[in-house]
């Protein structure tokens, strides 16, 4: 009778042990899951708010209050950003630069090559009357020769009202005889002069336009390919 109890015991032992396998199994494959799913989202919806997201985007105020486009830093004291966003300032007039955390910056425009006829000349640069200090601002520039068709891109920007965002697209067609590039990525007139990072390369690959632009199609937005401002800005 003992045996018996015993070998009951140790059965209902095993089969509990059993048990408490097959549900640590369970939570471990839930937990995977669980990880899976919040990876992919995070790469299919990527934030489009935050400091930390694109912290040397800045708008581009006249007055420090209202906003005419958007600009990037490509070193501790320069911003690039559209020519047409400030050719009616013109050289040597005084901007004000807010950045994504609200830092303040005043500038001054330092060079303009806008030509309305010419859909690749509309870049300008602004000099920041004093450095940026915080290295993780600075963009780095890609190359716009290793561009691909369907390439993901984001447009970080201020947008209406001047609210900051960073819509996604993709590289829906080249011109290089053209030195631009087109994506169908949703943008407004806040976002001119706004940079086009590249999610292959992570950098930027070229910067918003207005036009006269190529035709490039219904919803499609032209996009002057960096290679060549840094030949206009002999940066």
């Amino acid at each position: 009778m003992k045996i018996d109890i015993t070998q009951r015991k140790l059965k209902l032992q095993r089969k509990l042990l059993k048990n408490h396998y097959y549900i640590i199994i369970f939570f471990l494959t839930f937990s995977l899951l669980l990880v899976g799913i919040s990876s992919f989202l995070v790469g299919r919806f990527p934030r489009n708010k935050g400091v930390g997201d694109f912290p040397g985007v800045c708008k581009i105020s006249p007055d420090g209050v209202n906003c005419i486009g958007t600009g990037f830093l490509v070193e501790n004291d320069l911003i690039i950003t559209a020519g047409h966003v400030v050719n009616d300032l013109g050289v040597d007039a005084e901007v004000t630069l807010i950045f994504k955390d609200e830092t303040v910056y005043n500038g001054i425009v330092e060079r303009i090559e806008y030509d309305p006829n010419i859909a690749h000349m509309d870049v300008a640069l602004v000099r920041l009357e004093k450095d940026v200090e915080n290295p993780e601002w600075l963009m780095t520039l890609g190359d716009s020769e290793r561009v691909d068709e369907g390439e993901e891109v984001r447009v970080p920007g201020y947008g209406y009202d001047c609210l900051y965002d960073a819509p996604r697209g993709s590289i829906s067609a080249i011109r290089p005889d053209e030195n631009i590039l087109v994506s169908d990525v949703d943008i407004n007139p806040g976002h001119s002069g706004a940079p086009v990072y590249s999610l292959t390369q992570k950098s930027i690959i070229g910067i918003i336009i207005k036009g006269p632009k190529p035709d490039t199609g219904e919803g499609k937005k032209a996009i002057i390919a960096i290679n060549k401002i840094i030949e206009i800005l002999e940066l």
